[in-house]
């Protein structure tokens, strides 16, 4: 539950929570509450931006001719492009999380300069410095 000022705090609601928790019977140990200061999440303009630049990264490598990987089928070899899916999990494997939806504005700004840096280097590296693939807006667009 989030509340914003003590004035918001509803003891109602609360107890109708416990309650609904011992009654459901998951409650055989007893209950957790804890309370700790809230932290703001990243926006979801943040995560439409997000998914946009994952989107302009994986059109830039298809647009280059660059193939994700390749797949045999029947001894046929086929080609398997980029996409905005394929950029989103290869961050959050190169980068070690789990998800961004848990990122404070802060955090997701930090993760979001580190995949700046990652995709301009791996497109020179992947074009052999021909194309860099730069940002559709700038960063400091981000922190909405």
């Amino acid at each position: 539950m989030y509340i914003k000022t003590k004035k918001e705090l509803d003891f109602i609601k609360i107890n109708n929570e416990v309650d609904r928790v011992f009654s459901s019977g998951n409650a055989k140990y007893g209950i957790d509450i804890i309370i700790t200061p809230h932290k703001e999440k990243r926006s979801l303009e943040q995560n439409n931006y997000y998914f946009l630049i994952c989107s302009d990264i994986s059109n830039f490598f298809n647009d280059a001719g660059i193939v994700f990987k390749k797949a045999k089928f029947n001894g046929i070899e086929y080609p398997i492009y980029w996409s905005s899916n394929a950029i989103h999990l290869f961050n959050k494997t190169i980068f070690g999380i789990n998800t961004t939806t848990r990122l404070t504005k802060k955090e997701f700004c930090e993760f979001m300069e580190k995949v700046f840096e990652l995709w301009i280097e791996k497109s020179l590296e992947y074009t052999k410095g021909l194309k860099s693939w730069e940002p559709p807006l700038p960063l400091y667009k981000m922190e909405f």
